[in-house]
């Protein structure tokens, strides 16, 4: 227990951010969604000190990007930017689907 408590002790914790952070795209480049989101990269790379990437994986209204977020490791370093407005109809379409609904993780996966 005393140990636990010791100033001397090194942490183990890794800083945040210690690589590159792709921000994916669910739409083709040079759309508004893309727009945003190299506008908010510029910021975000003077804020964070790391690289950031913007992916555009465009197809099926969203979900395939959505899809591949979903799949990354949960470590913060695959990030999403969505246009509201698509969302629900995504969502919707993968219900509605069987070969969109079989493709995407549920939170219960």
């Amino acid at each position: 227990m005393c140990l636990a408590f010791s100033p001397r002790l090194p942490s183990h914790a890794q800083e945040y951010p210690n690589k590159v952070i792709t921000i994916i795209v669910p739409y083709a480049a040079g759309g508004p969604t893309d727009t945003v989101a190299r506008l908010i990269a510029v910021p975000m790379t003077n804020n964070l000190k790391t690289q950031m990437i913007i992916e555009n994986v465009a197809g099926a209204g969203g979900i395939i990007a959505a899809n591949r977020v979903a799949k990354a490791a949960p470590d913060g370093y695959t990030l999403l930017i969505h246009h509201i407005g698509h969302s629900h109809r995504s969502s919707a379409l993968s219900q509605s689907c069987p070969t969109m609904r079989s493709t995407i993780s549920s939170p219960s996966d």
